[in-house]
């Protein structure tokens, strides 16, 4: 678990992908029944453009944990690797799944916005869109792209563009006037991401699904309290520590 853990520190945080995929694999050559190294790994899989196999391991996640506390969790990073797959009505199914679940899960309104605004389903997009708002009421496509893993590829760009056909704000109220417009928004948070993500020529959907493991399915109350407070030395040090009294190496 620490492990899977600290591969989303370098998914999430550090944005370092090709580690955090050696972290999950590692996560499951120790344990293959591990539901979230699954599911953090498909979602790992889905920032580099690999929707299928996304959501081959997604779905054996939620099969190792059908009846896991934290389903919406799971159900929202299905969504993200059918949206990256182009399974745009599956997406809708699974991140509406996840909202019925826990109607306050920010990605997986996020993930439905742009599927329907993909399958040009407009109205229901502009609906989805003023939910998510409701949710979050500072949520813009600028600050989105530039805390995103991925948001230097093309579908991400992609995914920007549909949020704001939709009603995202492009940025900040206070930065509109300097904004430039939305190609120039999308553009620009694009160029100032720091993402050192190993992705293919597909691209990746950057839409930061694992931003914070739920605590509730952690077996380490340090792990996960770190993870919910977000500081990002307290997190890798709790999960490097964790790791290091059980591992014969060192990170």
């Amino acid at each position: 678990l620490a492990l899977t853990m600290l591969g989303n520190v370098h998914t999430s945080y550090l944005r370092d992908l090709q580690r955090a995929q050696w972290l999950y694999d590692q996560a499951l050559a120790t344990n293959p029944n591990e539901s979230l190294a699954w599911l953090a790994k498909g979602n790992l899989l889905a920032f580099c453009g690999d929707g299928q196999a996304a959501l081959q391991h997604t779905q054996h996640a939620l099969l190792l944990s059908p009846l896991d506390p934290s389903r919406h969790f799971y159900l929202g990073i299905q969504a993200s690797a059918a949206l990256t797959a182009g399974e745009l009505e599956r997406a809708v199914e699974a991140a509406r799944a996840a909202i019925r679940l826990n109607f306050q899960h920010l990605s997986a309104h996020r993930v439905l916005v742009i599927a329907l605004s993909l399958l040009g389903r407009d109205d229901e997009a502009r609906v989805a869109c003023r939910g998510l708002l409701a949710l979050d009421p500072s949520i813009n496509v600028q600050d989105w792209l530039r805390e995103s893993p991925g948001a230097a590829t093309a579908l991400a760009q992609r995914y920007a563009q549909a949020l704001l056909n939709a009603g995202v704000p492009a940025g900040r109220a206070r930065s509109a006037h300097s904004s430039g417009g939305s190609s120039s928004v999308i553009a620009g948070a694009a160029s100032r991401s720091t993402s050192t993500a190993y992705c293919d020529s597909r691209g990746g959907n950057s839409l930061g699904l694992a931003s914070a493991v739920p605590h509730s399915i952690t077996s380490s109350s340090e792990v996960g309290f770190a993870m919910h407070m977000r500081p990002k030395p307290s997190i890798r040090s709790c999960c490097e520590s964790a790791i290091s009294s059980t591992m014969p190496w060192s990170y």
